[in-house]
């Protein structure tokens, strides 16, 4: 018997029968393997996007909440604000969220926002969008929610003295504290000085700018809650000798550049509130936003408009053009956060009117909040301008009484909870003495025709005596 012979006779076994029915077993089973594999192949992962066969069929943009994102949310229970825009040549069937608290319907329509419970910590949610075609895409976001108020740090005040290289003052130079999440902004008097009150910490990034002139940028540590700097600013363009240069110039006074603003309001928008200083009428002023629209402003030296906002960055123009063409721009960097705003930063603005419509300046316009230090409340005032228009800068805590006084008029007090990080207020107020109709007399006017009627009395009274 040669070799191949004998590894023949190992290799097959004497029985073919027990091998014929081997693999009459194994066959079936085989088949059934290959069958299953792609099936499980093609099935999709919890949390992933299922995309179908053509791209272009189904597109989910979600704006928020962003990936990883911290959420300060003070509400019970807590929830987030979901919402986005769906690209989809057919019609929409459904749009569920589903969290760990359960599951949320957020409509059929494009673009689209809700509200979606959420547990403080770590939370993950899953955005399910399907079409009349049966179309669906599943997007999973993982976010954290931080709940409690925000200590407050320590609060510092500085001033100072903005001059030119020969020690002359500069007038209108805006200085911002840009450090954190508590920007604070003032602007240099005709002597050159500036206060700034209610710096929030030690540690600041001070960013001091005018037109013309070279803007400066330093970060300060202080050890004092009383502090003194000055600056000194060079000017980018020397004015020709026997020529005054004519200038418009622009201040925003909000949004600060670097703010997180929070909003919880849809669509989403955001407060523009400024001056203009121009030796000549002003012509517009325009402010165009992230997405290129454009907001017209109206044409005073203040003014306030609204302007809509995406969540998250945003960057916004605003340019104002005087009646000779001569033109200033301010740019300004700022994120959107769609929540309800943390409870120690909010800005109050808006407008104070008579009767009749009309704007009081003067008027003194205070906030005193629910919050308090050392037993004191924290209390925010401003005093409305020309055009009525005032503005309250970091008031601190939601709940607010907001009182309003003018000399000759009624008192007005409101209890407001603010909701958004700018909050818009108007107040009218009421005259203390009705005219007779037909005339107008000032409060001044009133007060001599009174004080001569009283004499008059008087003396009759002593004649007749």
């Amino acid at each position: 018997m040669t070799m191949m012979e004998r590894l023949i006779r190992l290799t097959v076994p004497p029985n073919l029968s027990f091998f014929s029915s081997t693999m009459k077993l194994l066959v079936p089973v085989l088949i059934g393997i290959c069958m299953i594999i792609p099936g499980i192949s093609a099935l999709p992962d919890v949390g992933i996007s299922v995309t179908p066969a053509d791209d272009s069929i189904l597109v989910v943009n979600i704006k928020s909440p962003q990936e990883n994102q911290i959420f300060l949310n003070d509400v019970v229970p807590p929830h987030i604000w979901v919402s986005g825009d769906v690209k989809s040549p057919v019609a929409l069937q459904s749009i569920k969220i589903t969290s760990g608290e359960g599951s949320t319907d957020c409509g059929n329509e494009s673009p689209f926002g809700c509200n979606v419970p959420a547990t403080t910590g770590q939370n993950r949610i899953i955005i399910t969008v399907m079409d009349s075609a049966g179309n669906q895409v599943s997007i999973p976001r993982e976010f954290t929610i931080k709940s409690g108020g925000l200590t407050l740090p320590a609060r510092i005040t500085i001033s100072g003295r903005i001059t030119d290289p020969e020690g002359r003052p500069v007038e209108g130079v805006v200085i911002r504290l840009i450090s954190g999440t508590q920007p604070v902004t003032a602007e240099s008097n005709t002597d050159g000085s500036y206060r700034i009150n209610n710096a929030y910490g030690y540690h600041q990034k001070i960013r001091v700018e005018k037109k013309g002139y070279a803007n400066i940028t330093k970060e300060m540590d202080f050890n004092e809650n009383l502090n003194t700097v000055d600056f000194t600013l060079e000017q980018t363009t020397k004015p020709v000798s026997g020529f005054t240069a004519i200038l418009t110039t622009l201040v925003i006074h909000s949004p600060s550049e670097g703010e997180t603003i929070w909003l919880d309001v849809v669509p989403p928008h955001a407060a523009v509130i400024g001056e203009v200083k121009a030796s000549y009428p002003v012509k517009s002023v325009y402010a165009k936003t992230t997405d290129d629209g454009v907001t017209a402003c109206g044409n005073t030296t203040s003014f306030a408009c609204e302007v809509p906002v995406l969540p998250g960055n945003n960057r916004i123009i605003v340019t104002a053009t005087d009646a000779q063409g001569n033109t200033a721009m301010e740019v300004r960097n700022f994120t959107v956060e769609i929540s309800l705003l943390p409870p120690t930063a909010g800005n109050i603005y808006g407008t104070v009117t008579d009767s009749d419509g009309r704007p009081l300046s003067n008027a003194t316009v205070t906030a005193e909040s629910s919050l308090t230090l050392d037993n004191t409340p924290l209390s925010v005032s401003a005093i409305s301008d020309d055009h009525g228009i005032y503005r309250l800068v970091n008031v601190q805590g939601r709940q607010q009484i907001v009182y309003v006084r003018k000399e000759g008029y009624i008192s007005v007090d409101r209890a407001i909870v603010l909701e958004d990080r700018t909050t818009e207020e108007n107040f009218t107020l009421k005259s203390r003495i009705s005219p007779v109709p037909g005339f107008e007399f000032p409060i001044g006017t009133m007060a001599v025709i009174a004080a001569i009627g009283i004499s008059s009395i008087a003396g009759t009274k002593r004649r007749r005596e």
